[in-house]
């Protein structure tokens, strides 16, 4: 019995370990997203289900959990065989059986540790894990500031990042992500471990240094994970303390000031880099935000990355209010995609991601969780799980910022990720099992 739990812990340590290197060199499809920790965390699923150790609180969160994910693949299912396509509901199960079993493990093991050692040491436990993960990582990500400055890379060096990563690109640091805004997140989270973790050395030069690879990522997505992080935690502050909101505005009037002088410095630096472009297509959106007609018109002719990143999570909100009681089946979002991309977006065709949409040529997906939930599920599972989500505020004391920011992660980190295996959000709502009752 000691060897097998020693056996699971290892595997959970392995997974948490190597959690950072989401675009392993290793068949998923066509799927950029290829996260190589699935592999030991569904190990350990096994090896908990053929012992049957679950603890009861988690037993019962997981029974609920997959009796109603089987009932949405059936339903899925049934939607397969009128659209005559069975990749969907397959893609479905598996990505979402494997999430389901990850939050297992991760929930399980948690409760374990903090049974065993108290809440506090193994939240710091898992933190120190965690900083150990991004080791690799950060040293990874020290070569790609080094070509950023001086154009060039120490030999080895390329084939080293073919080895841990599917896709990459010289220019802006990714670590071992496929997306250097993929590479924001686990940063994020790497700057909230050190903040909230006891006994952290040189806390505030750790932490200057992540800032440091943040800016370098040049990812505007990246950058607005940041922003949005903020706000969630800002709005949920607010929600727990009516008192916090009359600072709020002293807030905003530094942000806009600030606002005001970076946008003066980039008029004058111009777009001739990758993120001044990105800069000032946004700025271009801004200025039409106040106009749906003429805001919805800029996305479709602006940029192909924007639209999809913006227009996508509505695209899936229209189709929860056309099939609001099951949606439109698990995994087929893509299936009803060019439908309105023809009837409601066409000017956008012209991108090539939305035009290999519409052609059939790759399935696209929602771009974000919740929004996939609702169009794919319906209304009621989207609401439900939304509701989940917001009722982990309950019980919260004001001045408990690391289970307030939690939750802002948590919101964050499916901003622009739809899939139900996503390891970060996975980690990020188990991580509750350790900062809240």
């Amino acid at each position: 019995m000691k060897n097998m739990s020693k056996i699971k812990d290892n595997l959970v340590t392995i997974a948490i370990l190597i959690i950072p290197f989401d675009s392993f060199p290793i068949y998923f499809g066509s799927s950029i997203y290829r996260p190589v920790s699935i592999f030991p965390l569904f190990l350990c699923f096994i090896l908990l289900v053929l012992e049957n150790s679950l603890r009861l609180k988690v037993k019962r969160r997981i029974v609920t959990l997959f009796s109603i994910f089987f009932l949405l693949t059936y339903i899925s299912f049934s939607k397969s065989i009128n659209y005559n396509d069975f990749s969907g509901v397959v893609d479905f199960f598996i990505t979402g059986f494997l999430g389901i079993s990850s939050l297992t493990v991760f929930e399980d093991f948690f409760c374990r540790l903090k049974n065993k050692i108290g809440r506090e040491a193994a939240f710091n436990y898992i933190g120190e894990l965690f900083s150990k993960a991004m080791v690799l990582p950060l040293i990874f990500g020290g070569f790609q500031i080094v070509y950023i400055l001086s154009h060039k890379l120490l030999p080895g060096v390329a084939v080293a990042f073919s080895l841990v990563t599917y896709r990459w690109q010289l220019g802006r640091v990714f670590l071992t992500c496929g997306e250097p805004s993929w590479a924001v997140i686990y940063l994020i989270l790497l700057f909230y471990f050190l903040v909230f973790c006891e006994n952290c050395r040189h806390r505030n030069t750790k932490l200057l240094i992540i800032a440091l690879y943040i800016l370098f990522t040049l990812s505007m997505y990246g950058y607005l994970s940041v922003i949005f992080a903020v706000i969630f935690y800002v709005i949920f502050r607010a929600l727990k303390d009516i008192a916090f909101l009359k600072n709020i505005f002293l807030i905003f009037l530094l942000l806009f000031l600030g606002v005001i002088i970076f946008d003066n410095i980039m008029q004058g630096i111009g777009n001739t880099s990758y993120f001044g472009a990105r800069y000032f297509q946004l700025r271009e959106l801004v200025t039409y935000i106040i106009s749906p007609e003429e805001f919805i018109d800029v996305i479709q002719i602006l940029s192909g990355t924007v639209f999809v990143r913006l227009m996508n999570p509505m695209i899936a909100l229209m189709i929860a209010f056309e099939f609001p009681f099951f949606g439109c089946g698990g995994g087929y979002y893509y299936k009803l995609y060019p439908r309105y991309i023809k009837q409601y977006f066409p000017k956008a065709i012209k991108w090539y991601e939305v035009e290999a949409a519409v052609s059939g040529e790759y399935k696209i997906t929602s771009r974000n969780l919740f929004m996939r939930l609702f169009g794919e599920c319906g209304l009621f599972i989207g609401f439900l799980f939304l509701g989940y989500c917001l009722s982990l505020l309950k019980n919260i004391d004001k001045n408990d910022r690391r289970t307030l920011w939690n939750i802002a992660l948590l919101f964050m980190v499916v901003l622009n990720k739809d899939s139900l295996c996503y390891l970060p959000f996975i980690f990020i709502l188990a991580l509750f099992t350790l900062v809240k009752d």
